[in-house]
């Protein structure tokens, strides 16, 4: 029984979640002086650190005064529109007399505006603007440690299923660091898909993996090379694509060593020294 790449599924079972993110920054906040136990209640809302940032509090309370005021010209400028449309509209219908072209045009964009527009008379609350402040500060942060590589990300975790070749788990399942593998047994007495003993290297298997997040980013480094098994990279690519899709924080970071600069490839046959040969050997390579 031999797998196709048609084949091959992946399925993400676990991935960090914002709880996750939290203890990760409240561990990298402690290895910079900061309390851990203070950190992580703060940033879970149970309560307020002890040590109080008063620069970034007065940052805050600026930005959050801003927001509120431009709020409060929003809802004036939209009553005063309103109250221009209902005057019209009391002044066109005023003792049954016909409604002029111009006037049912305001008419209607007075039902579009309260029909097709939010409600901006709804008041911004404190809590949101924070809440999204926080937000905003937290995703540049995942991106920033991330690219950096620091410790706290190995306690980000991720559970991958996949349905793929014999020999590509057996390529995957030489990474140790940070992994754990589980790999479904061939044995005849354990399965009846197949006779081991005459089965060939590209019958399927479940593989799942536990691993965290640095040791993701070290094998996307490892088979997105060129120089990788060409299914092996097909199945790594297409687990990053499935990461970035629950974890956008990864977009664009799954990368070979070089960098795709194949000048800086550390591979003893590299991608650099294949395409000067091929240049050499071409028509169009003409020699200095």
């Amino acid at each position: 029984m031999s797998m196709e790449r048609d084949d091959i599924k992946i399925n993400i079972l676990r991935y960090p979640k914002l709880e996750d993110w939290q203890r990760c920054k409240a561990l990298a906040l402690n290895t910079v002086g900061k309390k851990y136990l203070d950190t992580i209640e703060n940033m879970t809302g149970r309560r307020q650190a002890v040590n109080v940032d008063v620069a970034e509090n007065k940052k805050s309370h600026s930005i959050l005064e801003n927001a509120i005021q431009e709020q409060e010209a929003k809802i004036k400028e939209n009553m005063t529109q309103q109250e221009k449309m209902q005057e019209a509209l009391r002044n066109s219908t005023y003792g049954g007399t016909k409604i002029s072209n111009k006037n049912k045009k305001r008419m209607q964009e007075y039902n579009q505006l309260q029909d097709g527009k939010p409600d901006t008379n709804k008041p911004v609350s404190q809590q949101d603007i924070v809440s999204k402040n926080n937000a905003d500060k937290l995703n540049k942060w995942k991106r920033r440690i991330l690219i950096a590589r620091h410790s706290p990300i190995r306690t980000l975790f991720f559970t991958i299923e996949m349905e793929i070749p014999y020999f590509a788990a057996m390529h995957i399942a030489r990474h140790k660091m940070g992994i754990e593998h589980y790999v479904s047994s061939q044995r005849n007495d354990r399965q009846k898909n197949y006779d081991r003993e005459l089965a060939p290297q590209n019958s399927p298997v479940t593989h799942i993996i536990d691993l965290n997040a640095d040791a993701l980013l070290t094998i996307a480094e490892k088979r997105l090379c060129n120089q990788a098994d060409p299914t092996t990279r097909y199945i790594i690519t297409k687990i990053c694509m499935e990461v970035e899709k629950v974890c956008p924080e990864f977009e664009g970071l799954f990368q070979p060593r070089c960098g795709f600069d194949f000048n800086n490839c550390p591979e003893f046959n590299s991608c650099y020294t294949q395409i000067q040969n091929e240049l050499q050997q071409s028509d169009f390579y003409v020699k200095a």
